[in-house]
C-alpha cells in the first residue's frame, strides 16, 4: 500500500462473482482523481474462482488494493462490517463485486461535492440497471418518476421508496460509523436499507443528477430471487426493519400507511406471479384493507379459485 493517507476508502464485498469481479475492480482502480484512494476487497470464501481473481488484482495493484479473504463464509453483513473496519479514508464509497462504476470521474465529483458542502454527510447519484446481461435501463431515476429521490431530509423518502443504491454512494466515515454503531447495538444485520435510513437521521443527502454506475439485477439475489420463500423472507425482513424505525422515531401517519401497503401488496403480487394461492389467501384481507382500489384485488382473488393457469392475472397485475 502507498505511504500516502487515502482520502477515500472504496469497499468491495464479493462472493461467487467470478463473472463480474474483474470489471468491478477495474472500474474502481481506473478512477481519475486528484487524490489517493484505497480499495479494500472482502472476499467471502467463494466456491468459484473469485478469490483467485481478486488475488491477481491485489498483486497487480499492490499500492492500492487491500484484500481480506475470509477463512470461512461469514455472510454479506459480517463481510461488509469487516471491510469497513479496515477503512482509513475520510470518505467511504461502496461497490459490490457484481456491480461496476461507469463514470471514471465518479469519485472526483463526489469528493468535490462533500468538500464544498460540509452540511452534507452523503452524496449519491443516478444509475443504470442491467438485467441479467440482456437489458439495460439508463438513468433509473429519470426513467421512473414514481421513485422519490433521497436528498436533503431523506428519512421518510427512504422509508417508502427505493431511493438510493450503495454503488452510487460516497459518505463521510464518521457518519457511517455512527450509524453502524447504532445498528449493531440494536442487533441489526448491516445492509443498505437500515444503514441508509439511519444515516438519514444523522445528516443531509446530496444528489448528483448523473448516472455513474451500473447495478446488476441477478435472479439469485434476495430482492429478485425466483424462489418465492426467499423473496417472502426478504420482504418480511425489510418490513420489520421499517417497523423498528416507525416505533422508535417520529414518522408521519402517511409514511406508516405506505410502508404497510407496500409490504402486503408486495406479498400479494409475488404470490399471483408464483401461482401461490395459499399466500394469496393469507394476504388478501390485508391488501383489500390497505389498498384504495381494493375491488381490483377482490376480483383477482375470486379468479384465482377458478383458473388453474394464471397467465391473464399476471398480465393484469404484474406488467412489470
Amino acid at each position: 500500500m502507498s505511504n500516502n493517507p487515502p482520502l477515500v476508502s472504496v469497499c468491495c464485498i464479493t462472493y461467487n462473482h467470478e463473472q463480474f469481479i474483474g470489471k468491478a475492480i477495474e472500474s474502481i482502480i481506473n478512477q481519475k482523481t486528484s487524490f489517493y484512494f484505497e480499495l479494500i476487497i472482502g472476499e467471502d470464501f467463494s466456491s468459484d474462482n473469485t478469490g483467485m481473481i481478486c488475488q491477481k488484482y491485489k498483486e497487480l495493484y499492490s499500492d492500492k488494493i487491500k484484500l481480506i479473504r475470509s477463512k470461512k463464509n461469514i455472510g454479506m453483513s459480517d463481510n461488509f462490517t469487516q471491510v469497513l473496519s479496515s477503512c482509513t479514508g475520510k470518505y467511504i464509497a461502496i461497490c459490490e463485486g457484481d456491480d461496476y462504476w461507469s463514470d471514471l470521474n465518479k469519485l472526483q465529483k463526489q469528493v468535490e461535492f462533500l468538500e464544498k458542502n460540509e452540511e452534507y454527510g452523503l452524496v449519491h447519484t443516478d444509475f443504470d440497471i442491467l438485467y441479467e446481461n440482456t437489458k439495460i435501463v439508463h438513468n433509473y431515476y429519470k426513467s421512473n418518476e414514481i421513485i422519490r429521490i433521497a436528498k436533503d431530509d431523506a428519512f421518510e423518502s427512504l422509508m417508502t421508496s427505493w431511493g438510493i443504491k450503495t454503488l452510487t454512494v460516497c459518505i463521510r466515515k464518521e457518519i457511517l460509523f455512527e450509524a453502524l454503531d447504532y445498528l449493531l447495538k440494536n442487533e441489526m444485520k448491516i445492509f443498505d436499507i437500515p444503514l441508509f435510513i439511519m444515516v438519514a437521521k444523522l445528516t443531509r443527502f446530496g444528489f448528483i443528477d448523473e448516472s455513474t454506475a451500473v447495478y446488476r439485477v441477478l435472479s439469485h439475489s434476495a430482492s429478485h430471487h425466483l424462489d418465492k420463500n426467499i423473496y417472502y423472507d426478504h420482504l418480511l425482513r425489510n418490513y420489520k426493519i421499517k417497523q423498528f424505525f416507525i416505533e422508535n422515531y417520529d414518522v408521519s401517519e402517511k409514511t406508516r400507511e405506505i410502508v404497510k401497503k407496500q409490504f402486503y401488496l408486495g406479498l400479494f403480487i409475488r404470490a399471483v406471479k408464483n401461482n401461490d394461492f395459499e399466500m394469496i389467501r393469507k394476504t388478501y384481507n390485508d391488501v383489500c384493507e390497505n389498498m384504495m382500489n381494493s375491488y381490483k384485488y377482490r376480483i383477482v382473488y375470486i379468479l384465482t379459485k377458478f383458473f388453474p393457469t394464471r397467465y391473464l392475472l399476471r398480465l393484469f397485475l404484474c406488467r412489470n
